[in-house]
């Protein structure tokens, strides 16, 4: 281990030049391994946020599809009940004219015994 070593290395009675370079680039060694250690830790963080925002997002836009088919569905169901309501309107604006024409045609039928009936009453009268 680097730390046993270099405190072994200084508690020695005159270490060298050459050996206090080695202590201090053992501690840099370590310093180095201990910053790579950490940004290790704070990209495995930033890696399991993302998967996690990740996984968000995807749960949402789920969500927003399954939204977006119901409201298709309902606009379908609504269009087809819109084409059998007109269907049904188209039938009865139908079934309307010939009532029209029906009682315009009694209009006349009635008319024409009014007439017959004042013919009558005329004759009558006569």
């Amino acid at each position: 281990r680097p730390e046993r070593d270099a405190s072994v290395i200084l508690s020695t009675p005159s270490p060298t030049r050459f050996e206090k370079q080695i202590v201090t680039m053992a501690k840099e060694i370590q310093h180095w391994k201990q910053s790579c250690s950490d940004l290790q830790s704070q990209l495995d963080a930033q890696a399991q946020l993302t998967s996690k925002q990740e996984i968000v997002s995807k749960s949402i836009i789920a969500e927003l599809l399954e939204q977006l088919r119901s409201l298709r569905e309902d606009g379908l169901k609504k269009e087809s009940a819109g084409t059998r309501m007109q269907e049904k309107l188209n039938s009865m604006l139908g079934t309307l004219k010939a009532t029209e024409a029906d009682l315009t045609t009694k209009a006349v039928d009635v008319s024409r015994i009014k007439d017959l009936l004042r013919s009558n009453e005329v004759e009558i009268q006569k």
